[in-house]
This record gives C-alpha cells, sequence and structure tokens, in this order.
C-alpha cells in the first residue's frame, strides 16, 4: 500500500497501475492481482487505512477524560498528519466517486460511523455542561470536516510556511470556542480571561 501510496503521490491517478505496483513493492504481481480487483480496488485499500487511522485520531476526542481543548489539540495533530500523508489518496478517491458514486457507498459507513461518535461525545459534554447547547452536535461536527481540508496540501487554504503542528492547534482552538464556549459567558467574560493563543507569533 505505501507504494501505491507514492505512485499517487508522485504521478497521479493514472499512472496507478497493479504492475507498477508490483514493481515498487517487489511483491509478484499474482499476489496483488490476488488482493486488489485493479486501480478502485487499490485506491479503496488505501481510503480504508485512512478512515482507519482518522478513527484512532477520533477515539483520542472521543474517549478522553481531560478538557475538550486538550482533546481537540491531540485529535486533530492526528487528523493533520493523515490529511498531509494521504493528500492524494483523498484527490484519488474524489476523482472514482465522481466517475462512480457507487464507490463511496463502500467505505461511507465507516465515516459516518465515525462522525456519530464524534457527535455523541459532544452531546455528553453538553450533558456535562462544558460543551454549548444552541448547537445540534452533529451540525457542529459535519461544520468542522470542511474547515480540516486546509491541512490538506492541495487545499487552496493550506499554509506551507506554517509548521503542521501550529496549523492543527490554531484550527482545535478556534474549533474549541466554537463547539465549547456559549456566546452569553464571551461577551460577559472578562479580557484577562479571554483566550489569546491564536494571537501569538508562531
Amino acid at each position: 500500500m505505501d507504494a501505491a501510496r507514492q505512485i499517487l503521490s508522485e504521478r497521479g491517478l493514472r499512472a496507478l497501475t497493479l504492475d507498477e505496483v508490483a514493481r515498487r513493492s517487489f511483491f509478484a504481481r499474482s499476489s496483488i492481482y490476488v488482493h486488489f480487483a485493479g486501480k478502485p480496488g487499490l485506491v479503496e485499500g488505501l481510503v480504508v487505512r485512512c478512515i482507519e487511522d482518522l478513527a484512532v485520531c477520533a477515539d483520542l476526542f472521543c474517549s478522553g477524560s481531560d478538557s475538550p481543548s486538550a482533546r481537540l489539540h491531540r485529535a486533530l495533530l492526528g487528523v493533520g498528519e493523515i490529511l498531509v500523508r494521504d493528500d492524494a489518496v483523498i484527490t484519488s478517491a474524489t476523482r472514482l466517486v465522481a466517475e462512480d458514486p457507487i464507490f463511496a457507498a463502500r467505505f461511507w459507513p465507516s465515516v459516518a460511523a465515525m462522525l456519530d461518535a464524534l457527535a455523541a461525545r459532544v452531546v455528553e459534554d453538553q450533558i456535562a455542561g462544558l460543551a454549548r447547547t444552541d448547537l445540534p452536535a452533529r451540525v457542529a461536527i459535519d461544520a468542522l470536516v470542511p474547515v480540516l481540508t486546509s491541512l490538506r496540501p492541495s487545499s487552496r487554504l493550506y499554509k506551507p510556511r506554517l509548521p503542521l503542528r501550529v496549523s492543527s492547534a490554531l484550527i482545535a482552538k478556534l474549533s474549541t470556542n466554537a463547539l465549547y464556549r456559549e456566546p452569553s459567558v464571551l461577551e460577559s467574560a472578562p479580557a484577562v480571561t479571554r483566550p489569546t493563543v491564536s494571537r501569538r507569533t508562531p
């Protein structure tokens, strides 16, 4: 799979073939043909691995017992690393979905389950009085997903000169403010208690 990811990153979807993967990975072509049904099968395998790794990061947020901001920071740092690593994979998968919508159906249930788990944790935090209650949890999670695309190198919002850890920390801070601070609390809080992390120079 590493060979397939490397081909996508270097030359794009058109150059991805089972023969090329076999040549780079030093596996027998027959072995690769048995496990993958052509180009879509290779991309699907990479997408599944990407989702599995993202799920591990999501669990850092869902199962953590410390503060919401700490959970978000840890989770999003891992998410950022995965999105950088699999940027070409996501781009290729998007193209395949455009050609064959059924392609997404193979892994969408896993994505939906991950988003549901994240939303469920936000609901728990709402019940505990930690998260704002004027925004439905699933709506908040769905709104966060497009923001994360700024961590992908192919995104127009990507900041190549900004270290990944800084970009992830900024998104975590913005997300914490959006999900876990009631507007009324922000308006009434003394200026000295308001977060200043986003104004610091990395």
